[in-house]
């Protein structure tokens, strides 16, 4: 599905630069839009917490996930733009009312364990999940098609590669 973006992205900007770098921004920016980074850091916010549940926390966890409409916990489960039910997640609003509805629906030690989490995982990764569902936090470390990444670019990656890639390419 994102095969089109990806290509048109490097074309393009192997047409206006043979700098491999900012190929490779336009490359990661065509497949991981702003947005979807976003909604990928809540789904790693999600799994991280159901490695922390125990069998009986993880069935009542599922008890309350499915107990969602199924268009909604399956487009939590699509996780990517376009697939069906993912308006359900693609925006921060989304996500936030997701979390919000599926909380009344889970076992009470299984609410305390994720409001327990939230706060574990914040204080170990920073605003990534408040991020995820609300602009207050900002939008965090983003390498869009122009934006360039801290330091040189010619000191980030793999320098030999970039060197045989610059030598190829005659740049």
């Amino acid at each position: 599905a994102a095969a089109p973006h990806l290509s048109g992205a490097l074309g393009r900007a192997l047409r206006q630069s043979p700098d491999p770098d900012r190929a490779a921004r336009a490359a990661y920016a065509a497949v991981w839009s702003r947005q979807a980074s976003l909604q990928r850091e809540f789904a790693l916010f999600g799994g991280e917490f159901l490695m922390t549940l125990d069998a009986e926390a993880l069935r009542g966890w599922f008890a309350g996930f499915f107990a969602l409409d199924e268009e909604v916990w399956g487009g939590f489960l699509a996780g990517w733009r376009g697939l069906p039910g993912n308006h359900h997640h693609e925006s921060r609003a989304a996500r936030l009312l997701f979390g919000l509805s599926l909380v009344p629906k889970l076992p009470p030690p299984v609410t305390l364990k994720l409001a327990s989490f939230i706060l574990e995982y914040s204080l170990k990764h920073g605003g990534a999940l408040m991020r995820s569902l609300t602009p207050f936090f900002g939008d965090g470390a983003y390498f869009s098609e122009d934006a360039a990444p801290p330091g040189s670019p010619r000191q980030v990656g793999d320098a030999a590669v970039k060197a045989e890639i610059r030598a190829r390419v005659g740049f």
